[in-house]
């Protein structure tokens, strides 16, 4: 589904014209809303990649990057494959400081995140020091639903799984029975109930594999 048709699915009757800009309140208010209160279900996770060159201390992610869950080394001089976890530092000043003022390179162990030159958005990784050799980073993220402008159409098959992307008609739905027809119109508090349900429901699917193994009777 894009977002021109949650727009269209949302605007039953046409009612939001003349004044009402769904493009806008689907980008900023109802998309925002839904991934907040989801939280961080599996179908939320990317793994990416970085080749770190040696004595470069900064790289960009990706533009869909909403948090980090789990950033790894690996280890060049060791005849088998293996990674180690970095630490996230952004949350200690002096650590931060110290990691700013850092010039002998070495094997990074924590990281954190600064501003991008370009687009000032704190989506670009920083390690705690340069590092001394060609390291591979791999990751793991949240992403977010990237929107270039406030009015592209978007597949947001991409981000949302499809069983829960009418969630996000819903919750458009509401807020234009809101606007139109105020509080306790029986409409607004329908679409409110099941973008609630959807809501629900994509929180639900924390993971893609069951976790307890069935249990076979002879």
């Amino acid at each position: 589904m894009t977002t021109a048709q949650i727009e269209t699915y949302a605007d039953i009757g046409g009612i939001a014209q003349p004044d009402v800009d769904l493009k806008i309140i689907l980008r900023r208010k109802v998309v925002p809303e839904f991934l907040r209160r989801v939280g961080y279900p599996s179908w939320r996770r990317k793994n990416a990649a970085i080749s770190l060159v040696a004595s470069t201390q900064e790289y960009d992610l990706p533009d869909d990057f909403g948090s980090m869950k789990s950033l790894s080394l690996n280890s060049p001089q060791s005849s088998t494959v293996q990674y180690t976890e970095l630490t996230y530092i952004g949350d200690d000043p002096m650590k931060v400081v110290l990691a700013a003022g850092t010039v002998t390179a070495a094997k990074p162990t924590g990281y954190y995140f600064v501003r991008r030159a370009t687009t000032e958005l704190f989506k670009r990784l920083r390690f705690n020091c340069p590092p001394d050799l060609a390291y591979t980073c791999r990751y793991v993220y949240n992403m977010n639903i990237v929107f270039a402008d406030d009015t592209t159409s978007v597949e947001i098959d991409k981000y949302v799984p499809a069983e829960f992307q009418w969630g996000l008609v819903e919750g458009l739905k509401a807020y234009l029975y809101g606007v139109r027809r105020g509080l306790g119109d029986a409409r607004k508090e329908d679409a409110e109930t099941e973008f609630a349900k959807f809501i629900a429901l994509a929180a639900e699917n924390q993971e893609l594999s069951a976790q307890v193994k069935p249990k076979f009777v002879d």
